[in-house]
């Protein structure tokens, strides 16, 4: 059994997660073993969360570094820093993704670290990193990551302790982008989630522990039609566009055109929002009042 509080990280006997005599035989390569994570001489940071990775490697994060403990710390192992910069800011704030890399949420955005700990962490949210995700009081947050094999991406979850309304996101693997999400009440906010199947023939899915004490578990993208009995609702802002092109001219949308799946989409409200800055417009379009045109979209093809 392996775990942390404070500044030391602990390990129980080999085989026997009750037995922390760490006065035992040093020849003993099985003997229960303790440490930190530091520099010789100095104080060690405090360890937020513990994260293993493949059969031989152990990566521990503080909140603002990141330590790899390779092999049997009883038997020639050792620990190496990976990161003086960037560190977990949760216990569960981290998760294992499809080729065995590790990620986790910083202070500074979503890093990667490769399988094995092979390298150090790296940046997959640099340019797109949500604003919001980066002002999360942390300390009265539960920040949870995901893996999704299903949906091919990773849920962030950053549920209030108070269960007010939470900051939750999906990262999507295709398209490298974030993807905001809320619940149908706070109630439902996720304290806690995991990659879970109970059938060893089906994929996993992710599992939920809600604020009010409730397991639930996120279906496949053409099974979700309610959140637990709420209708689920969704939208998607593009632009803003300059219809003016480069000139800034005025100009007139003379026709739209969409194209829906025929199985199973819903009908879709198109609005048209205006306005003399792209900044003016977008925010007219995320305000969603007053709009400038509405029309209806149904499945297959619209005019």
């Amino acid at each position: 059994a392996v775990w942390a509080k404070d500044r030391a990280w602990y390990m129980s006997r080999q085989g026997d997660h009750t037995d922390y005599n760490y006065g035992a035989d040093a020849a003993d390569v099985q003997r229960a073993v303790a440490g930190t994570v530091s520099e010789a001489g100095q104080p060690g940071n405090a360890i937020i969360a513990l994260a293993p990775s493949g059969d031989d490697y152990l990566i521990m994060f503080s909140d603002e570094n990141t330590w790899v403990l390779r092999g049997d710390p009883a038997f020639g192992g050792q620990i190496d820093n990976i990161s003086r910069a960037v560190g977990a800011v949760g216990s569960h704030a981290w998760c294992h993704g499809p080729s065995g890399e590790v990620f986790f949420l910083s202070k500074s955005g979503l890093f990667v670290i490769p399988p094995g700990a092979s390298g150090v962490p790296q940046p997959v949210s640099e340019q797109n990193l949500p604003r919001d995700l980066k002002d999360i009081d942390y300390d009265n947050n539960e920040v949870s990551l995901v893996y999704d094999g299903i949906g091919g991406g990773i849920f962030v979850f950053a549920a209030p302790r108070s269960q007010t309304k939470g900051t939750h996101y999906w990262y999507d693997f295709g398209t490298r982008s974030f993807w905001p999400q809320e619940f149908g009440n706070n109630g439902h906010q996720p304290i806690g989630a995991v990659a879970y199947s109970s059938n060893p023939t089906a994929e996993r899915t992710v599992t939920l522990l809600g604020h009010d004490g409730y397991i639930r578990h996120i279906k496949k993208d053409n099974e979700q039609t309610t959140d637990d009995g709420t209708a689920l609702n969704s939208r998607l802002v593009l632009g803003p566009f300059n219809t003016g092109g480069e000139t800034n001219a005025e100009a007139v949308i003379s026709e739209i055109a969409s194209v829906l799946d025929l199985d199973t989409t819903a009908n879709v409200t198109m609005q048209i929002f205006v306005g003399d800055t792209a900044e003016a417009a977008r925010d007219a379009a995320v305000l969603a009042t007053s709009p400038k045109y509405t029309a209806n979209f149904v499945a297959g093809r619209t005019r």
